[in-house]
Formats: structure tokens, sequence, C-alpha cells
């Protein structure tokens, strides 16, 4: 999922699902969280209005290491110990874009079901096999043992 973050008087993509290995690397050791950890570690509670509700004690290196990692995936590598942003504004861009992101995905995935719906499921009609069933059939002929031929010895 690549957002498009207006931020800072520009528009950076950020992907928070597609981490190259070296990027998850720097987020761990910056971190000191795994990546499945530091993604956890944005997915908090919010009210209706945007407000975040008891956000975890790692917010703020996870929301630093999200900062971090839109700069690195657009060719910027900033120095850790020097990073410096509106922490606050950075992160009501990040959290109302990836949002609004979630919403789109919902109502494509909506759009997509109400266009394919499930084929209705029922009885087949009387006379006619499924393949499975055919190949079942096939199968339990071929692999029944063949009767000894007469005169063969039979082993006892």
């Amino acid at each position: 999922m690549a957002l498009k973050i207006e931020f800072e008087g520009e528009t950076r993509s950020l992907d928070i699902e597609h981490i190259s290995y070296k990027h998850a690397m720097a987020i761990q050791r910056l971190t000191g969280m795994s990546i499945a950890d530091w993604q956890d570690s944005l997915d908090f509670k919010a009210t209706p209005d945007g407000k975040i509700v008891n956000p975890p004690p790692e917010w703020l290196p996870s929301v630093a290491a999200l900062y971090w990692l839109m700069h690195a995936q657009n060719g910027t590598e900033l120095d850790w110990d020097d990073l410096d942003f509106d922490f606050a504004a950075f992160f009501a861009v990040f959290f109302t874009t990836y949002v609004a992101d979630l919403d789109r995905r919902l109502e494509e995935a909506k759009a997509r079901k109400a266009a394919n719906p499930p084929r209705p499921r029922g009885r087949k009609a009387a006379g006619t096999a499924s393949r499975t069933s055919a190949t079942r059939r096939t199968t339990t002929r071929t692999l029944a043992p063949s009767p000894p031929e007469e005169g063969a010895a039979t082993g006892s």
C-alpha cells in the first residue's frame, strides 16, 4: 500500500507493507522493535474527530521511524539522531491519508463483491455427476485388486 503523503511542501510515497530488508533492519535497530511490532505500534485507536486515544509508549520512535522511512523510500537517507520535524502535523497527515486509503480499499472490495455475487449453491439434477465424484468412482475401480487368474499360484 503506497500512500501519497503531502508534507513539508512535497508529496512523497510511503509504503509500510513493502519495506526493503535494509530499511527493515534500520527500523529494527532504531526502534528496538521487530517490523511486526513496529507496524502494530502504529495501529491504535482514534476518536471520530481523529484524536489519538492512549497511544502506546513506543509511539514517538514509531512515528519517527515512519518519517525516516518515508524519506528513505524516496531516496533521502536522514540521520536518525538529527531527525526534527513537526511530529503532530506529520502524524495527522499520515493518519488521515492512511484511513482514507483503507476506506477506499474497503469500498473497492465491496464494489468487486457486488459485481461478482457468489453463485447459488444447490443440488445437482438427478443423473448428473460432478467431475470429482466421477473421478473417485474411476479411481476406486482402478485401485481395486484384480481377481487371481485361474490356475495361478496363490501364495498359500
